[in-house]
C-alpha cells in the first residue's frame, strides 16, 4: 500500500505535532490491515519550507538569495542556512518526526519506509549534503550521496508522480541557475512584508497613544505565509486597515512597504525577463485602493478579461495541472495515475480513457492550514482559515481482496472565525 501526502511546510518555528502522525496513523489502520500489507508513506514534495522560514527572512541571507538557485549552490553562506533550517525544524518539530519514524518508517515486525520527492519550497535541501543525511537519520532511511528524487514513478502500479511545480509558470525554469517568478514574489514580497511587520514603526493605537508596530499586527502578518493563491496578498493586507481600524496615516506606511517591495520585484525582473513582469500583475492591484470589496473585484476581473490571450494562458490558467497532465498523457500511455501536489486543493479527476483505460489525475492536497478570501456581512471581503488533513491511499493488488484502487481521504477540515 502506498500513502501519498504532500506541503506539510515544515518550518524551524515548529509546524506539526506528534498528534497529528497519530492522528493519521489510527485513520489508516481503521481502512486497511496494515500488518499484512507492506507499507510505503510518500512525501510529496514541500515537506520542508525553507523559501519561507523565519530563517530564511533574515536581513544578512538577502544577499545571498541568488545564489540558492545557482546549479552547484556554491556559496558556503547558503549551504549553512540551509543546513540550520533543517537542523532547527527537525528539533523543532522533535515529537513529529519521532512518531513519523516509528509509525512509518522501517519496523521490526512489518515492512515500511518512507520516500522523499522534493518541491520547489525545499528542493535546495538537494543541494545540501549535511541537510540530507539529517533528514535521513530521522526518516530511517539508509545513508547514501544521492539527492533526493523529484520524481516517483512506479511503471508496475502505472503511477507517476511528483510534487506538481514542474508544470506552474510561476515555480518553474527548465534552466536551473535562473530563479523562477515565484522565489522572488516569495522573498520580496511575502517574507521581505513579514520582515517589516517587526521593524518598529510607529502606529497610533485606539487611545491615541503611540507604539512601535503592535504584537496584534505583527501575527497578522505572520498569515501572510498560509494565503491561498497568494495573488490575494495585496488585498489581505488592505484588510487589515478595516480589521484592525488603522488611522489613514498608519495604513499609508504599510502600503508604501509594499509599493516600495513591489518596486524591487519589477527591478529585479527586468535584469532577468522583463517578459515575466506579466506574472506579477495580480500584486499590483491593490498597492493604491482602499480595503478590498466587490467593486473592487469587479473592476479586476473586467480589467482580467481585456489582457491578451497570452496573458489569460499564463496567468489565469498557471496551475492548471489537468491539462497538462492531458498533454503529457500523449507522451507517457502506459501510466494510468498522475499524482501530485502543490496546489493545496485535493481532488481526484478522470482525464479520458486510452485502451480501455481509465486516466486519473489525483492531487494530495495539503496537510496543514491555510487562509482563503471570503466576504464578511457587509460585502466586504474578510479572510478564514481553513484546516487541512488530506492524504492518498493507494492499494496494490496484494493488499486487499476487494476492487478499491485508490481513495482520496480528508481527515480534518474546518473553517475558523474570520480573522
Amino acid at each position: 500500500m502506498k500513502i501519498f501526502i504532500s506541503d506539510l511546510h515544515l518550518t524551524s518555528k515548529g509546524t506539526l505535532s506528534k498528534g497529528d502522525i497519530t492522528a493519521l496513523w489510527d485513520d489508516i489502520k481503521d481502512r486497511v490491515d496494515y500488518k499484512n500489507c507492506p507499507i510505503e508513506l510518500v512525501i510529496l514534495g514541500d515537506f520542508f519550507d525553507i523559501l519561507k522560514d523565519p530563517m530564511w527572512r533574515l536581513p544578512d541571507l538577502w544577499g545571498i538569495l541568488p545564489e540558492s538557485i545557482n546549479k552547484n549552490f556554491k556559496n558556503q553562506e547558503g549551504q549553512d542556512a540551509v543546513k540550520k533550517i533543517v537542523e532547527k525544524t527537525i528539533n523543532g518539530n522533535s515529537g513529529f518526526f519521532d512518531e513519523l519514524r516509528n509509525k512509518f518508517g522501517p519496523q521490526s515486525d512489518r515492512e515500511s519506509k518512507i520516500t522523499y520527492v522534493v518541491g520547489n519550497h525545499d528542493r535546495l535541501i538537494n543541494f545540501v549534503p549535511e541537510a540530507r543525511i539529517m533528514i535521513r537519520a530521522r526518516l530511517g532511511q539508509e545513508q547514501c550521496d544521492g539527492q533526493f528524487e523529484t520524481e516517483y514513478i512506479r511503471p508496475e502500479l502505472k503511477i507517476y508522480a511528483t510534487h506538481g511545480h514542474q508544470h506552474d509558470a510561476y515555480n518553474f525554469k527548465r534552466d536551473s541557475n535562473q530563479i523562477p517568478v515565484g522565489d522572488l514574489i516569495v522573498w520580496i514580497l511575502i517574507n521581505g512584508f513579514q520582515v517589516f511587520s517587526k521593524k518598529p514603526i510607529s502606529i497610533t493605537n485606539l487611545d491615541g497613544s503611540m507604539e512601535f508596530m503592535p504584537d496584534y499586527l505583527t501575527k497578522f502578518f505572520d498569515k501572510l505565509d498560509n494565503l491561498f493563491p497568494h495573488d490575494v496578498v495585496p488585498e489581505f493586507i488592505a484588510y487589515s486597515k478595516s480589521r484592525f481600524d488603522l488611522s489613514a496615516d498608519d495604513f499609508k506606511k504599510i502600503q508604501e512597504f509594499w509599493k516600495d517591495q513591489y518596486g524591487k520585484l519589477q527591478k529585479e525582473l527586468l535584469k532577468k525577463s522583463w517578459k515575466e513582469l506579466k506574472l506579477i500583475l495580480p500584486f499590483r492591484f491593490a498597492v493604491k485602493i482602499k480595503p478590498a470589496n466587490h467593486t473592487v473585484k469587479k473592476i479586476t476581473d473586467t480589467f482580467l478579461k481585456m489582457l491578451s490571450p497570452v496573458y489569460k494562458r499564463w496567468v489565469l490558467k498557471l496551475q492548471d495541472q489537468e491539462q497538462w497532465t492531458l498533454k503529457f498523457l500523449k507522451e507517457k500511455k502506459n501510466f494510468q495515475y498522475f499524482i501530485m501536489g502543490h496546489t493545496h486543493e485535493a481532488c481526484v479527476k478522470l482525464l479520458e480513457k486510452c485502451d480501455y483505460l481509465p486516466r486519473y489525475y489525483l492531487n494530495t492536497g495539503t496537510i496543514g492550514r491555510r487562509i482563503i478570501k471570503s466576504f464578511s456581512s457587509k460585502s466586504e471581503a474578510a479572510f478564514i482559515p481553513v484546516g487541512m488533513f488530506n492524504y492518498l491511499l493507494f492499494y496494490e493488488p496484494s493488499d486487499q481482496k476487494t476492487p478499491k484502487i485508490f481513495e482520496l481521504c480528508n481527515l480534518f477540515s474546518g473553517l475558523d472565525r474570520f480573522i
